[in-house]
């Protein structure tokens, strides 16, 4: 499946045009300072917040393309539910769902994704209210990243983790975006693995 997503909108700050194209197979980091807008652009992405009057998020799957921000909500929400898997910061969980409902057992990558956020597969058995926040924090990162969803959405995935979990988790991301999906994530600072980056100042 061949996937891009041309996003134009201006800074929320200095009205500064903005625009990054992304691709499947590659990772695209909108990189600032704290307060500088990145999550606002990721949102507008996934179409929560209303961007720019000349704006757009143009979607082309297979050389078909569509502007996410001239359909009706329930075409959007139908575009969404097939082609996108979106964290946002500090996202809403139901607390007495067990874990294990949120992946699928039999896939071979969870046992190695496990791992790689270093998280034990006996945790899987808990319920999400049983698990320490850092914990849960990576367990929703993962939920995400092994979705079926061709298109990955993360906003500061690596806040809270220390370098050492950071370099693992990232390897892994760019392992599942070398396997053709498209990644956009917002971070602090420009990562050396991203193939498009977007610098807010």
């Amino acid at each position: 499946m061949s996937i891009c997503l041309d996003f134009k909108s201006v800074h929320p700050h200095t009205s500064a045009e903005l625009v990054l194209r992304a691709k499947s197979g590659t990772i695209s980091v909108i990189y600032g300072a704290s307060g500088r807008g990145k999550s606002t652009l990721l949102s507008q992405i996934w179409g929560s917040r209303p961007i720019a009057e000349n704006g757009h998020v143009i979607l082309t799957i297979n050389n078909q393309s569509c502007d996410l921000t001239r359909i009706k909500p329930a075409h959007l929400a139908q575009i969404r539910g097939q082609t996108m898997s979106y964290v946002e910061q500090n996202p809403a969980v139901l607390k007495r769902d067990y874990l294990y409902n949120w992946f699928n057992l039999k896939d071979p990558r969870l046992l190695e994704g496990l791992v790689a956020f270093d998280l034990p597969p006996d945790l899987c058995e808990r319920r999400a209210s049983d698990v320490s926040g850092g914990e849960l924090q990576r367990f929703i990162l993962l939920r995400a990243v092994l979705s079926k969803a061709p298109i990955i959405l993360l906003d500061e995935p690596f806040t809270g983790l220390d370098r050492e979990r950071t370099e693992r988790v990232a390897t892994f991301i760019l392992a599942e975006a070398k396997r053709g999906r498209l990644v956009v994530l917002t971070a602090h600072e420009q990562c050396n693995y991203a193939d498009e980056s977007l610098l807010l100042t």
